[in-house]
C-alpha cells in the first residue's frame, strides 16, 4: 500500500461521502430496510428465518 494508493483511497472515500450525504435516508438504508422488512414478515407468518 503506497503513499499514492492512500491519497486514492482518500479522495474516493470523501466524495463518496459528500454524495451519501445528499442521498435522501431512505436511499442510504435502502438493503437494510428491504431485508428487515422481510425478516418481520417471516416471523409474522411463521416462515423460515434461513
Amino acid at each position: 500500500w503506497s503513499a499514492s494508493d492512500q491519497r486514492r483511497f482518500d479522495r474516493v472515500l470523501a466524495a463518496y461521502g459528500q454524495v451519501n450525504r445528499r442521498l435522501p435516508l431512505v436511499v442510504r438504508q435502502f438493503p437494510l430496510g428491504l431485508y428487515l422488512a422481510d425478516l418481520r414478515r417471516r416471523m409474522k407468518q411463521d416462515e423460515p428465518l434461513v
